[in-house]
């Protein structure tokens, strides 16, 4: 948003606000929406930097939460959502080095052999090991080497660019560029040192519980002696209630801990955080997952999950397929990169880095409780296991 946006979007709620608390919003706008709940439940109307100064102390902000009100959609709603994801993600393929000679579908002849495009793909065959791809001009069939791995990883939906030869009227692809993460040279780094521990899958309502690992982690927190600490619970606690009350009477009153609510998870009002969320914690943008739609593109594309993450991230989209039953808005679209991924749901815990993105995935108190805990200030991550 552009200053004029943020003033409106504050007169619009009969809140005022003055020229230094506008610089501040305008560059930590993920906090705009939640601070204008609370001066509207605290009836301040003056926006001044000594009024919402009590209101930022959070170690938490959502910067976005992904998940919308299902609705009915019509065939042009989606129309529109794939038109606007494809010039959103065009714009960042077309600053791309390597897709050399660009040119738009309805401008392809036999006389050009060799050029790039930027497209949709609307559809993708196994058998022939082809695309057809599509922009606002018209669309094409694309083929592929028998034993691409570029062609096993595209999903329909998705926007991705294609360098191409043309022989005999038929195109060919040689090289598949996505629009991708870029390289950062500095990592992301808080001011001070503070701890973000990940758990998942506590199983609290399941008879596999391991009984040992889960007295084993009660024993690790008792004798932690971490300042600074988060807490982050990525799901599946359990589908009682009052599983989740039994759970936190455990933690020690000096530590927070943030629930991510999993689809198997009863409702309570203590869950934080819808699945999936991207939050900020001393400057980091941490995306939180329990790993439901890690799991859905792990076994479309028949990878781990970790390295499914990685495959999403260079996609620029968490659920690039359109499903006609979800909502119109297109959430999953990945604008803002993340510093950190964390997964929960995963029976083989890891750790990479992608482009100084960290990658965790979580395990499990049934079978293999091995978690991450990662120090936002050095960026070192420090496996902890329970067995």
């Amino acid at each position: 948003m552009e200053k004029q946006d943020i003033v409106k979007m504050f007169l619009e709620k009969g809140l005022q606000i003055d020229p230094q608390s506008l610089e501040y919003l305008y560059n930590n706008q993920e906090c705009i929406n939640s601070l204008i709940e609370k001066l509207i439940e605290n009836n301040i109307t003056i926006v001044t930097l000594d009024t919402i100064k009590p209101f930022l102390t959070e170690d938490v902000i959502i910067v976005k939460e992904f998940k919308g009100k299902p609705r009915k959609i019509s065939v042009e709603d989606v129309i529109k959502m794939l038109r606007e994801r494809y010039e959103k993600i065009s714009q960042i393929l077309s600053r791309r080095f390597e897709l050399i000679n660009p040119i738009s579908i309805g401008k392809i002849t036999r006389k050009v052999k060799n050029f790039s495009l930027i497209c949709l793909v609307r559809d993708k065959n196994l058998e022939k090991c082809s695309l057809v791809v599509e922009d606002g001009t018209g669309e094409t069939e694309v083929f592929f080497e028998k034993s691409s791995e570029d062609f096993r990883l595209i999903v329909p939906d998705e926007v991705i660019g294609v360098v191409c030869e043309n022989v005999d009227n038929t195109i060919f692809v040689k090289k598949v560029v996505y629009p991708d993460i870029p390289f950062r040279k500095d990592v992301n780094r808080a001011g001070e040192d503070v701890y973000c521990l990940f758990l998942s899958n506590f199983c609290l309502d399941s008879d596999k519980l391991n009984e040992k690992y889960f007295q084993n982690f009660l024993g690790w927190l008792e004798r932690q002696k971490y300042k600074n600490i988060l807490i982050f619970i990525l799901g599946g606690i359990s589908s009682n209630g009052d599983d989740v009350e039994k759970l936190l009477k455990n933690f020690p009153s000096n530590i927070k801990v943030y629930l991510l609510k999993s689809e198997k998870d009863a409702d309570h009002k203590r869950f934080d955080f819808e699945d999936p969320v991207l939050i900020k914690v001393k400057g980091l943008i941490i995306l939180l997952s329990h790993g439901e739609i890690f799991q859905k593109y792990s076994k479309i594309l028949e990878i781990p999950i970790e390295q499914t993450c990685v495959v999403l991230l260079r996609k620029r989209h968490l659920d690039p397929i359109v499903e006609m039953g979800k909502t119109f808005e297109d959430a999953y679209l990945l604008e803002t990169v993340p510093d950190i991924i964390a997964c929960g749901s995963s029976t083989q815990p890891s750790c990479l880095n992608y482009k100084n993105t960290t990658i965790i995935s979580c395990g499990n108190f049934i079978e293999n409780p091995v978690f991450w805990m990662i120090n936002l200030r050095t960026r070192e991550i420090f496996k902890i296991d329970f067995s």
